[in-house]
């Protein structure tokens, strides 16, 4: 298994950030039907995020947003545990 993490680990070098994501959580023994698919900009993430009113507003300060470069992956993985892909500067 540990050497299985670490192979997927090395794939975030050459493969874009979705495929590399899913397959770690994969290897991780985690799959979700809720997985929000993104086209990958910061802004469209934010306005999908926050457009649900019981959703808890999303701090863009003190995830550093401003940063970001892309967001291809939102996965809802148990209650209360969302896991966020992005890759920034």
């Amino acid at each position: 298994m540990k050497n299985n993490i670490k192979t997927q680990l090395e794939t975030f070098q050459t493969q874009p950030l979705r495929p590399a994501a899913l397959a770690l959580l994969n290897t991780l023994g985690y799959h979700s039907p809720k997985t929000l698919e993104l086209d990958g900009s910061p802004a469209t993430f934010l306005e999908r995020f926050n457009q649900n009113p019981e959703a808890t507003r999303f701090n863009e300060e003190k995830a550093q947003v401003g940063d970001w470069t892309e967001v291809p992956l939102f996965s809802h993985l148990i209650n209360h545990f969302k896991l966020l892909f992005y890759k920034f500067n």
